[in-house]
């Protein structure tokens, strides 16, 4: 659960839930569906075009992993032991796996070389399950701009298709000699769900989802800290420091043994009020644009005024 927290960081409390369920968590969001958006964007997984195939004769699945650094190095375990390349623009990376005929179970992992972040799936190879065509987009959630990856496996081999874009063709393709394809479309300009799909020659169409999240950024959180000393230059203890930001919110520590103070997770780019509260002394508050991590903001008995952090 300690990612959690890194996720949710731009949510208001008040907006959130989540079930803790023992092996995972689910996350029920009460406010606006672009937070939750951009909250799913900043968390990692990866999922497969089917979750299960005959096993009498084997079969080709889709692999895709999301969420990752762009142009970090990936590795596939588990299921099969390989380098994925390096993740695209989208921080996203795919593969269609072959699997031979027989009973099994194939866990995947997919790990990012530099973010050290992994992403599983599982595919159920069983006797009693059924083997479909199968259609799945890298990444599925993604923001505007550049391109995506359509794969599909298990149709005809050499068969020319269309690949779809909301019902339009996005381009033609070939598949291979396994009757697997992957092929790159350009994102839609505008919308928030959309659908990709692989026409065959003979008309026959599958589809697989593709959203897009809105085109804004998570606000950056930084540190702020300093500390409080009264008239003899010494630290005074249990103050009562209270930052407040431009829509009025704020919130309040109190000054530790040597008066200093710390307040984690502040927004970056925007300009706060700094205030002292004491029994002893009297400090006028200080106005403060916060850019970066901030250290040594000082408060003696009567300092105030506007700095640019």
């Amino acid at each position: 659960m300690m990612f959690w927290p890194r996720v949710l960081r731009s949510v208001p409390a008040d907006d959130r839930i989540v079930l803790d369920t023992g092996d995972g968590a689910a996350i029920c969001f009460l406010g606006e569906p672009e937070v939750a958006l951009l909250s799913t964007l900043s968390m990692r997984r990866a999922f497969v075009d089917r979750a299960f195939f005959n096993s009498a004769a084997g079969a080709g699945f889709a692999l895709v992993a999301e969420n990752f650094l762009p142009g970090e190095t990936m590795t596939l375990s588990g299921c099969a032991a390989a380098s994925l390349g390096v993740a695209d623009a989208n921080g996203s990376v795919s593969a269609i796996l072959q699997a031979p005929a027989g009973a099994a179970l194939y866990n995947c992992v997919v790990t990012g070389g530099t973010s050290t972040r992994v992403a599983r799936a599982s595919v159920l190879a069983n006797a009693n399950g059924n083997t479909f065509r199968g259609l799945i987009v890298q990444p599925s959630l993604a923001v505007p701009g550049g391109t995506v990856r359509v794969l599909t496996t298990k149709n005809a081999i050499s068969d020319t298709g269309t690949v779809l874009m909301d019902g339009v063709s996005a381009g033609v393709g070939t598949t291979n000699a396994n009757g697997n394809g992957s092929f790159v479309v350009t994102k839609p300009a505008a919308g928030y769900l959309h659908v990709a799909g692989w026409a065959t020659s003979t008309g026959n169409v599958i589809v697989a989802p593709l959203q897009l999240a809105p085109a804004v950024t998570l606000a950056a959180h930084v540190e702020v800290s300093g500390r409080v000393i009264a008239t003899d230059g010494r630290g005074l203890k249990n103050a009562f420091v209270t930052i407040t930001a431009p829509d009025g919110t704020s919130r309040t520590v109190s000054t530790g043994r040597y008066g200093s103070f710390v307040f984690e997770e502040v927004e970056a780019g925007r300009t706060y009020v700094i205030s002292v509260g004491s029994r002893r002394f009297s400090y006028s508050p200080q106005t403060i644009s916060i850019n970066d991590n901030v250290s040594g903001i000082l408060f003696s008995p009567g300092s105030g005024g506007m700095m640019d952090r």
